[in-house]
C-alpha cells in the first residue's frame, strides 16, 4: 500500500472517531440499498483504484513511449496532483450546486480521460491526461463522503463510513494484482481502458440509485467562490513549508 493510500485510511479513521460522537438525526427514514453502498465504496476508492491498477506496467509503459523510469514517475506524481486539488475545487462546487450534477461530470471526465490515457502515444499526453482522469475521479472521492454524511448521522453514518472504508482499503491490495495480471495477457494500455468501463459502469450506477441528497434548501449559495480561494491557500501553505 502507497503512501497516499495509508493517508488516507488514517483520515478516513480519524473521522470515524469523531461521527460516532455525532447524535443521529437523519431525514433520510429509508435503509440504503446494497447498489448505494457498492457505488459509494467504489468512488471512496477512485484514488488507490487509479494508481495502483496502473503500477505493474510502469516499466511496459517506459519501454513503450521510449521514455525514462524518472519520465515515468511524472504520470504517478500528476494523478497525485489531480487528485488532492480536485477535492478543493469539487467539494465547495457539490455545496453550491448539490451532489448528483458535480459527481457525474466527474465520472464522466474520469471515463473519457482513461480512454485518452489508453491510446496516448506521448509521454506529455499521458501526464496531462492523468491529471485531467484525477481531476475526475476525485470528484467521486469527496461527494461519496458528503451523499453519505447527506443521508445517515450518527451510528449509522459510522457504518456506512466503515464499509466505505473497508472497500477503500481494499482497493490497494486488489488493484496492483488485477493489474499484474492484466498484464500477463495485454499492454498497460488495457488497465485504463478497464478504469473507462469501471466509470461508465459507474457513472450508470450513480444515475440509477444514488439520489440528489443535498436539497436546495441547504445549498451553500457563495459555496463554489470559496474553491479558488482554498486552492490558493492550500498552495500556499504548501509553499511556507518548502
Amino acid at each position: 500500500m502507497n503512501e497516499t493510500s495509508t493517508d488516507t485510511v488514517d483520515v478516513d479513521a480519524l473521522t470515524l472517531r469523531k461521527v460516532a460522537a455525532v447524535p443521529q438525526e437523519s431525514g433520510h427514514d429509508n435503509k440504503l440499498g446494497v447498489a448505494i453502498v457498492v457505488a459509494l465504496g467504489v468512488m471512496s476508492s477512485f484514488g488507490p483504484l487509479s494508481i495502483d491498477l496502473y503500477l505493474p506496467g510502469l516499466p511496459q509503459v517506459a519501454r513503450d513511449l521510449g521514455v525514462s523510469a524518472e519520465g515515468v514517475a511524472l504520470t504517478l506524481t500528476s494523478c497525485t496532483l489531480g487528485l488532492g486539488v480536485g477535492q478543493l475545487i469539487v467539494g465547495p462546487l457539490s455545496d453550491r450546486w448539490g451532489r448528483r450534477t458535480p459527481l457525474m461530470a466527474g465520472i464522466l471526465l474520469f471515463t473519457v480521460f482513461s480512454l485518452v490515457c489508453a491510446v496516448a502515444q506521448t509521454l506529455p499526453l499521458l501526464v496531462a491526461s492523468r491529471f485531467v482522469q484525477a481531476l475526475g475521479g476525485s470528484a467521486g472521492i469527496v461527494i461519496a463522503r458528503a451523499v453519505a454524511r447527506d443521508l445517515r448521522s450518527g451510528a449509522e453514518l459510522v457504518r456506512l463510513f466503515s464499509l466505505m472504508l473497508a472497500v477503500n482499503g481494499l482497493a490497494p491490495v486488489v488493484a496492483p494484482v488485477l493489474g499484474g495480471q492484466l498484464l500477463r495477457v495485454a499492454s498497460w494500455r488495457y488497465a485504463f481502458v478497464s478504469l473507462a468501463v469501471l466509470g461508465a459502469l459507474l457513472l450508470a450506477l450513480v444515475w440509477r440509485v444514488v439520489p440528489e441528497s443535498l436539497p436546495p434548501a441547504r445549498r451553500r449559495v457563495g459555496a463554489s467562490s470559496s474553491a479558488p480561494a482554498a486552492l490558493r491557500t492550500s498552495v500556499w501553505r504548501g509553499g511556507s513549508r518548502c
